[in-house]
This record gives structure tokens, C-alpha cells and sequence, in this order.
């Protein structure tokens, strides 16, 4: 018989409490915390928990998924989870931006971050 998993779900509110819950899981007790959305919960998720020890999950259901295609996750929930509850651990760089802000999968400069300050 399989360990039972204990779990939570926690669904964001406002802009920032994604990273709020993810920041606030570590002292919860959480080993791992899925991000199950797109790349900007997946960015603001991997900001609350930066130095945690904390393994990052990612579900992608948002409308682009950059990261998730580039690192070969599935689009499909049932197989996303199926990978993550089989071990699917994958090792990636972090970029570190102003020196608070971490970025995983692509950055960019100029016209790209004029586009995304005045978008968000």
C-alpha cells in the first residue's frame, strides 16, 4: 500500500498572493508546492519560495506555458500529475533580477519588458 499524500489547495485572490501562499508554505509544514496555471503563477510562485528548499510543481494550464513546454511538461493534468507523483524532477537555472526578483525560462529587454510593464 502507498503513503498517503496530505494536501491543500489554495486558489489566488489578487495579484501577489500567489507568491504570498508559496512564501507562507514552508512554515506550514509543505515539502512541495504545484504552481497550476500559466507562466506568471509559476513566476510568482517560484518568488515565495526561493531558498526554501521547496520543490516547485507545475500543473500548466495557462494560456501560453513557455516554461512548461521548454521543460517537456505535459499539458494534460492527468499526465502533468501522473509525472510529478512518479519523481519527474527536473534541475533548472534561475536567473536573479535587481536582486529580489527570479525569473525562470526567458527574460528580456528593451521592447519585451516595455510590453510587459505596461500589460500587467
Amino acid at each position: 500500500m502507498k503513503d498517503a499524500i496530505n494536501y491543500s489547495f489554495f486558489v489566488s485572490r489578487y495579484p501577489g498572493y500567489a507568491q504570498e501562499l508559496a512564501r507562507k508554505a514552508k512554515s506550514d509544514g509543505f515539502q512541495v508546492v504545484v504552481a497550476c496555471g500559466g507562466d506568471g503563477t509559476v513566476y510568482k510562485t517560484v518568488n515565495g519560495i526561493i531558498g526554501t528548499g521547496i520543490i516547485l510543481g507545475i500543473i500548466p494550464v495557462g494560456t501560453g506555458v513557455d516554461l512548461a513546454r521548454n521543460l517537456d511538461i505535459e499539458r494534460d493534468i492527468t499526465k502533468a500529475i501522473g509525472d510529478m507523483s512518479r519523481g519527474g524532477l527536473k534541475s533548472v537555472d534561475i536567473i536573479r533580477v535587481n536582486g529580489d526578483k527570479y525569473y525562470m525560462g526567458v527574460g528580456g529587454i528593451g521592447f519585451d519588458s516595455e510590453v510587459n510593464k505596461w500589460g500587467s
